[in-house]
């Protein structure tokens, strides 16, 4: 197992990242308090974004409002989000089981209102100042995360798609990284499934976008045992 090299990459490292606060948080250390409110408390500086919810039970309340979102709804909702504060936004997902959120030679598009809502998205966040983790992932059935890390087919899709996208987008300077959204326990320690599709991710991310800094979600860290790699 070449733990040397996920650390190398950078996919552990960016775990740890989110997990420490380091990129979602800040100290404001100008004043003790302000109307009774303690201002070195860390603000929420970012969170989650999202073009449709992956179940739709869950998104029931907001899945068909977003997918008849024009580019000026797109645009005055990342103003919104900008001036709550926020700083950094996760897109879940560039794809979701068969269908992607932006015009793509690899699968079918979602009919959306915008004709192409990632690009009405990042061109605001330029505007406004937000910075986008890119979900580089949910091309098939998200549900089956072992079958989306090891299925051989699934993994030309995804790099395919990193490549397409990157040529699309990663000009915005809003394009800040990627995020790998596949979740497997971390009990003790990372398996070696997600070990390697995180290097092959990160492998594909550098090559394309040198710059770009990758998060994968870090579930399951609470059972995890530290060692010498990490």
């Amino acid at each position: 197992m070449d733990r040397r090299r996920f650390v190398k990459l950078g996919s552990i490292g960016a775990a740890l990242f989110a997990m420490n606060n380091s990129v979602f948080a800040q100290r404001n250390n100008s004043q003790p308090s302000i109307y009774g409110r303690n201002v070195n408390i860390k603000p929420i500086m970012g969170s989650w974004f999202e073009f449709k919810h992956h179940l739709d039970s869950e998104g029931i309340y907001w899945n068909n409002t977003l997918a008849k979102f024009t580019d000026e709804q797109w645009k005055a909702l990342v103003r919104d989000i900008s001036e709550t504060g926020m700083q950094y936004m996760v897109l879940m997902s560039v794809a979701d089981n068969g269908k992607t959120f932006y015009p793509s030679k690899l699968q079918p598009q979602y009919d959306y209102t915008s004709a192409d809502p990632l690009e009405a998205v990042l061109s605001a966040a330029d505007e406004y100042g937000l910075k986008f983790f890119i979900s580089n992932d949910y091309w098939s059935d998200f549900r089956d995360v072992n079958n989306m890390m090891t299925n051989k087919e699934i993994a030309v899709l995804r790099e395919k798609g990193m490549e397409e996208i990157a040529a699309k987008y990663s000009h915005h300077k809003s394009f800040y990284g990627w995020y790998y959204p596949n979740e497997t326990g971390i009990f003790n320690t990372i398996d070696e499934t997600t070990v390697n599709y995180v290097n092959r991710c990160s492998e594909i991310a550098h090559r394309l976008t040198p710059q770009a800094r990758t998060l994968i979600a870090p579930y399951g860290t609470k059972s995890i045992r530290y060692n010498d790699f990490m």
